[in-house]
């Protein structure tokens, strides 16, 4: 198992001691949302981790990354989660902060180390000048995708479900983008964040 794997299970087993400790004292379940969102995150990666164990040419990764790429934003929309800190709670702003901080830094391990595993994927065909714009664009397809998550309240199923209304509304905020500068920034600012966020991660000796 990969140093990086192990964090994320020490750092998921904190989280919900954390949780169940915040949930005795509080007599309230309202962060047990933590847990689907971790869950969530996870998917992409064990997502790459079965890949991992198959071989599949340029095209069917091609058409498997798709799928991988409409969950992927489940990872680092846990980053948002810090919203719920506004709140008034029974529990010290900080414990709270603790709280979220971990699920979310296991949710973004995972993002990373799942995108690094399909990059890695596809070393083998494409120049790495291909790959870094690659990854560049991801991210600021996921700053997309987290913005309709957070804001809009849209599941990564509902392309499946409610495909329609979810393309009208990104068409929307393509028609109009000075209407929709909130969009935009977030967007922008997000996929910044992942970008150097992911350049970090691949720093480290951890990931090795």
């Amino acid at each position: 198992m990969k140093n990086t794997h192990k964090i994320i299970i020490v750092l998921s087993v904190i989280g919900f001691v954390l949780l169940r400790y915040r949930m005795h004292v509080t007599h309230s379940y309202f962060y047990l949302f933590l847990v689907w969102n971790l869950f969530l995150a996870l998917v992409p990666l064990v997502f790459t981790e079965y890949l991992q164990t198959k071989q599949f040419d340029k095209y069917i990764l091609l058409l498997l990354s798709v799928p991988w790429l409409l969950l992927l934003p489940n990872a680092p929309y846990i980053l948002t989660d810090f919203i719920h800190l506004s709140k008034v709670s029974k529990m010290s702003f900080w414990y709270d902060f603790l709280l979220i901080g971990t699920f979310t830094l296991a949710g973004m391990l995972a993002y990373f180390l799942s995108l690094n595993q399909m990059i890695a994927f596809f070393r083998i065909y494409y120049t790495e000048k291909i790959l870094n714009i690659a990854v560049l664009i991801i991210a600021f397809l996921n700053g997309f995708g987290i913005y309709l998550g957070r804001f809009s309240r849209w599941n990564s199923w509902d392309i499946l479900h409610r495909p329609k209304v979810l393309f009208n509304e990104i068409l929307q905020y393509l028609a109009h983008p000075i209407m929709h500068q909130n969009v935009w920034l977030f967007t922008f600012l997000f996929g910044v964040l992942l970008s150097f966020g992911r350049i970090i991660f691949s720093s480290l000796k951890v990931t090795k």
